[in-house]
């Protein structure tokens, strides 16, 4: 078994511009290994936030009636690996995945087919795909605060035709 090295340096250079708190502050990603290192650590953390609000609401009644999730800025794919453990794979179709950086997209894609290789996972072109959102559940996760007031608007706007919608912000 080998062991990953944590680059450091990675880590505190995004934490530091996950601290800023800007509006848009564009893409952050600058190899395979800043997602490596923020999987391991910060998604991690996010993780453990999903399992919360997962088990919440399934504690309170909430069913999925969505075959398809729709990860928006999906970073290293924590949303969709959460709700994937949480529900199980056979509970949907398809993950359908987007990100500002396609090599978020990319990196979350395989970490997902690594843990669900009979899973269709896909990434979506554009923010908010041409197909009908109607069929999917919608996940958000530490996102928001990344947005301007209008991008908000726009969202919301975007995903009211979702059949669900979860959020999970700081």
């Amino acid at each position: 078994m080998s062991e990953r090295i944590t680059d450091w340096d990675a880590l505190e250079r995004l934490r530091s511009l996950f601290l800023k708190q800007e509006v848009g502050p564009g893409v952050y990603w600058r190899d395979e290994n800043d997602l490596l290192n923020y999987h391991a650590y910060f998604a991690a953390r996010i993780g453990w936030k999903w399992d919360n609000v997962l088990s919440e609401i399934s504690g309170r009644g909430f069913k999925v009636h969505s075959r398809r999730l729709f990860d928006w800025a999906c970073g290293s794919g924590i949303a969709s690996l959460r709700a994937l453990a949480h529900w199980g794979e056979e509970a949907f179709d398809e993950v359908l995945l987007w990100d500002h950086s396609l090599l978020a997209c990319r990196f979350a894609q395989k970490t997902i087919l690594d843990s669900y290789p009979n899973l269709r996972v896909t990434i979506a072109r554009e923010p908010f795909p041409s197909e009908q959102l109607s069929d999917s559940m919608a996940l958000i996760s530490h996102a928001l605060n990344e947005l301007s007031m209008e991008e908000r608007d726009r969202l919301a706007e975007r995903l009211s035709g979702a059949s669900q919608v979860l959020f999970v912000e700081p």
